[in-house]
């Protein structure tokens, strides 16, 4: 049952061939509510079987969502949104198992890796369930990093150590090192989540170390310098100097949003907020102006 209108807009579940309500041990329905600094998001669990491939059928709960407020989701194409977060409160008093759970005993039995991937381009994208397509990468032979997660409060938590920028024509930024500590006060974690196009940064670094970042037009990106965020490496126990850290360069094409108005004019904004969080909370996501693959390990 539709109860706003961004939801009539999509492919709609026919309750009446489902007969798997979710309810909780009260006997009262299982319901969903999710709040994204966006809006939020309203309704109810079913047990369902739902096909990834021809081969693979997996039965896992989903949730029907009757009330959808998000005002930016009005103009995108989509049908679902695919959780692939970490163990939660929410999920434990819905007695949920996360759908990575799932998919864990059948990876296993085909030999893969106990993990998922993300492809994200400007054209689509996919997830990879139980390793990564290399030839997907910029660069197959190029290692991956892999940076260590603290699974805080059930999101992907990284440690953000430090931030640099540069120009592309420095010659004396062939490795920069941390500048700036990201977050006020010293080292924070962050999120790091496909559920946002913004960058959030605390209001400290956003006034100060990254003040010159400003955008009114698209070709202000020609202007603007890289930026370089260090991450705490996934054996970081083992001691390091930068250059074993972590590093995400970020272009200007990276941290601008460039659209497209009603007038078919392009149109550009700095994809850089204030995070108004609490501390520890800051880069909500990142905006990709390019390919890229981000593989999260589940053991």
């Amino acid at each position: 049952m539709c109860e706003s209108g961004t939801c009539f807009k999509h492919t709609r579940f026919i309750e009446s061939t489902s007969t798997h309500q979710r309810v909780l041990p009260s006997g009262l329905p299982s319901l969903l509510s999710v709040e994204y600094l966006s809006g939020s998001v309203q309704g109810r669990d079913v047990f369902e079987q739902v096909e990834f491939d021809t081969n693979l059928h997996l039965n896992t709960t989903i949730s029907l969502m009757d009330n959808i407020e998000v005002p930016f989701l009005e103009d995108v194409v989509w049908d679902g949104i695919i959780g692939l977060g970490l163990e939660n409160d929410q999920l434990t008093e819905r007695g949920l198992e996360r759908l990575v759970d799932r998919f864990a005993p059948v990876l296993h039995q085909q030999g893969l890796r106990n993990q998922f991937s993300y492809w994200i381009h400007d054209n689509g994208g996919a997830i990879q369930f139980g390793g990564i397509k290399n030839h997907l990468k910029l660069d197959p032979d190029e290692p991956f990093q892999f940076a260590s997660v603290t699974g805080k409060a059930g999101y992907w938590n990284v440690k953000v150590l430090g931030i640099s920028k540069f120009q592309e024509d420095d010659a004396s930024s062939s490795f920069p090192v941390p500048e700036q500590s990201f977050h006020d006060g010293g080292t924070g974690t962050s999120i790091v989540d496909t559920g946002t196009f913004l960058i959030y940064a605390p209001k400290g670094t956003l006034d100060n170390y990254l003040s010159e970042l400003f955008v009114d037009e698209c070709s202000d990106r020609k202007k603007l310098p890289s930026l370089l965020f260090y991450l705490e490496p996934l054996d970081h126990k083992t001691g390091g100097t930068f250059q074993s850290l972590v590093t995400l360069r970020l272009d200007p094409t990276d941290y601008v949003v460039e659209f497209e108005n009603e007038l078919g004019e392009q149109n550009c904004f700095l994809g850089i907020r204030e995070d108004d969080a609490p501390a520890d909370s800051s880069i909500g996501g990142w905006t990709f102006g390019r390919p890229v693959i981000s593989v999260e390990g589940l053991n």
